[in-house]
């Protein structure tokens, strides 16, 4: 409700498809007239900047109730007719028991789906078009006639107890008194709280986050850098959503400039606004309260949804009206169209209900959490670094031994993150992967990770100063080609290689990012990776070894040469490209 919106360009760019665009536009009116949409003029901005003239279409509270799983209800299921009855022979255990073959269909569709104009549009409705055949037996009960399944338990034996009963024993209806006086022993019924949705995770929603029960809430989000990869759609809404939360004087912001010595671009800080600190969320970030909500159940939307088990389970929609002492309502909300949409129509609230063994209990409820809603944009822009990727299989507890130690001068670091040595053969057989290390006029810190015990072998060229060599591993790996001391070893492993040998992903490279920056107090300046490698360049004039002679092997009376495998330097990619 509020939040369900499809905006249409009056003209579309190919003549071909204005035919569809138009009969697009008189359905949704169609719509609007019988109440399930509220209609606008508007305008769309499209990726050229040029403005069109079109029409927005709200969702209301009637379209809410008569829509399930992105459609709208024209019409009810029905049994038409009756085909033909005959009694089963023999009585099945002792009981006397009919076959029904009868029709299900639509009776009658609203008037605005079977006018002439809705034929139109829509196409024919007809409800002969949905008749189905189908096929129940009856069985003689003490009170009525009841439908087998009913009485038959989930192993399909007869359950004679049931024959005693009613088909409202069996199928008994539910009231929105019920389901409320239910919701007393549900969580979220008792105590239902409507929320703003900001950031709560650091690394997926912002960069940093900073809570506390009594202190300061902030959220930070770096700008975009060559570190970055493509910022994600949802990472650019959290920071359109900020702003605006700051036009609404919620949040305040601040400017971080930008830190050559940790290669960490410039950034802003939100900080949520000292009076509202009430208000968030005490189990951690991510909800800040609007208030509390009085919760109305809509009578026409609790539905039998089927039997199963022995346990019946019903859905019904709820509104949750958020009180006129809302401290919300004393605010302009003007980009943050959910809280417009809640404080207009109410949030809206889903769940079920289940009956077993002659009790009700609720099922599970909760209120809709929605998308964030994006307006169009003229350009795509990049406000905000990517997210962390989940799962990563860096040791958070041990970063390396000690605190990361800030280079004396801004020297750069440079990652290289594989599975494993290609060749290294199975049972965790330690690998060799040789790393060329170009000159660069000024200190290198190599970064090498890998899951499978590695050695590395550093061939620096001359003139190339290596400062510090990190080596990461879930097993064990060593270093060779400069002095130990200047080996520093961590736990845990990157997981910045593309892929594996069965093709899955294995690519997390904000973690990289933040894991580098936290073991030698600098963020990288590339990154390389591969599932499997035997050779890396950071820009050395070596040439790189060759692969190994080809050995002719036989089969049968023929001899199969294999292809050579060629070995040559990957080119650095910027980090997370």
């Amino acid at each position: 409700m509020g939040l369900g919106v499809a905006t249409l360009a009056l003209k579309t760019p190919a003549a071909s498809q204005q035919l569809m665009r138009d009969k697009t536009l008189l359905r949704f009116d169609t719509l609007a007239k019988e109440g399930f949409f509220k209609a606008a003029d508007a305008e769309l901005r499209i990726e050229t900047g040029e403005t069109l003239p079109a029409r927005e279409y709200v969702l209301t509270q009637k379209g809410w109730e008569n829509s399930y799983s992105g459609c709208f209800h024209a019409g009810r299921p029905e049994v038409l007719e009756v085909v033909s009855f005959a009694r089963v022979q023999p009585d099945p255990e002792e009981v006397r028991a009919y076959e029904i073959t009868y029709k299900v269909g639509v009776r009658a569709l609203p008037p605005w789906a079977i006018s002439e104009e809705a034929r139109d549009i829509f196409g024919d409705l007809k409800p002969h078009k949905a008749v189905e055949e189908k096929r129940l037996r009856l069985l003689r009960a003490e009170k009525g006639w009841l439908p087998e399944p009913l009485v038959k338990t989930k192993e399909g034996t007869l359950e004679h107890s049931r024959l005693r009963q009613t088909i409202d024993d069996l199928l008994p209806p539910i009231t929105p008194a019920q389901i409320m006086e239910l919701g007393k022993e549900h969580e979220f019924l008792r105590d239902p709280r409507a929320c703003l949705l900001v950031p709560r995770s650091a690394g997926h929603d912002a960069d940093e986050i900073e809570w506390s029960l009594n202190g300061p809430v902030s959220m930070t989000m770096y700008e975009p850098d060559a570190i970055s990869n493509p910022v994600p759609r949802i990472r650019e809404s959290w920071a359109a959503r900020m702003i605006n939360l700051v036009q609404a004087g919620v949040f305040h912001e601040e400017g971080i400039p930008r830190d050559d010595l940790r290669n960490r671009p410039p950034g802003t800080k939100y900080i949520l606004d000292e009076k509202y600190l009430p208000y968030i969320s005490k189990g951690g970030p991510g909800c800040l309260h609007l208030g509390t909500m009085k919760v109305e159940i809509l009578p026409n939307t609790i539905e039998l949804q089927g039997r199963q088990d022995g346990t019946l389970n019903y859905n019904f929609k709820a509104i949750g009206r958020i009180g006129d002492d809302s401290w919300a309502r004393g605010i302009s909300w003007s980009g943050i169209p959910e809280v417009e949409a809640y404080l207009a129509y109410g949030v809206p609230i889903g769940g079920s209900v289940e009956f077993s063994e002659g009790k009700w209990r609720i099922g599970h409820a909760g209120a809709a959490t929605p998308v964030i809603v994006e307006p169009p944009r003229i350009q795509p822009t990049v406000t905000t670094p990517v997210s962390q990727t989940p799962g990563s299989s860096v040791d958070t507890g041990h970063r390396g031994g000690g605190t990361a130690m800030l280079p004396t001068q801004p020297g750069s670091v440079h990652v290289i993150a594989v599975y494993q040595a290609m060749g290294a053969g199975g049972n965790h057989a330690e690998g060799t992967i040789r790393v060329g290390v170009g000159a660069r006029g000024r200190p290198i810190t190599l970064v090498l990770s890998a899951y499978e015990p590695v050695h590395w072998q550093i061939q620096p060229d001359p003139g190339a100063e290596i400062a510090k060599v990190v080596v990461m591993g879930n097993y064990p790996g060593r270093i060779s080609g400069v002095p130990q001391d200047r080996v520093q070893r961590a736990n845990g492993y990157l997981q910045d290689y593309k892929t594996d040998g069965s093709g899955r992903r294995r690519h997390n490279p904000q973690s990289t990012v933040e894991t580098v920056e936290r073991l030698v107090g600098r963020r990288p300046d590339s990154v390389d990776g591969a599932y499997e490698s035997r050779y890396f360049s950071l820009g050395s004039s070596r040439t790189p070894p060759q692969p190994p002679a080809v050995q002719p092997r036989p089969i049968g009376n023929a001899v199969a040469i294999p292809m050579p495998v060629l070995i040559t330097p990957r080119p650095l990619r910027e980090p997370g490209r």
